[in-house]
């Protein structure tokens, strides 16, 4: 969730500063990114054995490569490469949920409310980290930050697979 707010708040930021777009292209980031969360999160209904913890590796890793070179390079289409991180993140959240609640069959609901407690937790705290890195260091690695968040994902699904 957090991942989501920070790139909600500082896509048009990063549209206007780091690539001197509009504001106009700016707000086109941020529903190219939920319009990408969307079809992620509809995306991994469509799996044959659903998604597990190695979707949460391969879409941590796959972000995290997107966000580093979408930010690196300066993609001058921040819609396009955003959109891709929306499509590779859309089922983190439910997936994680559903992890948690398969691991706790005695309590499923007090797992999954866990989660989404730590998700709520990350919406503010991520957003603020953002900020804090864009404040010393610019808007554009502010946004590369968030390639961190990437990789703890990655590496709770290869930890989560590794273990089951």
């Amino acid at each position: 969730m957090g991942f989501e707010l920070a790139l909600t708040v500082f896509a048009t930021p990063y549209a206007i500063d780091a690539l001197g777009l509009g504001a106009g292209r700016g707000r086109s980031s941020i529903s190219a990114l939920w319009l990408g969360l969307l079809l992620g999160r509809l995306g991994i209904l469509a799996l044959p054995r659903g998604a597990g913890a190695g979707y949460l590796a391969v879409a941590g890793c796959g972000a995290l490569l997107l966000v580093l070179l979408g930010t690196g390079l300066r993609a001058p289409v921040p819609e396009v490469w955003l959109a891709a991180v929306g499509l590779c993140l859309g089922g983190a959240f439910p997936v994680l949920i559903a992890l948690a609640a398969a691991r706790f069959p005695r309590a499923p609901g007090t797992a999954a409310g866990l989660v989404a407690a730590a998700g709520s937790i990350g919406g503010f705290a991520i957003p603020w980290i953002t900020g804090a890195v864009g404040d010393a260091l610019g808007v554009a690695a502010a946004i590369a930050s968030l390639s961190v968040w990437c990789a703890v994902l990655a590496g709770v699904g290869a930890r989560l697979r590794g273990a089951s």
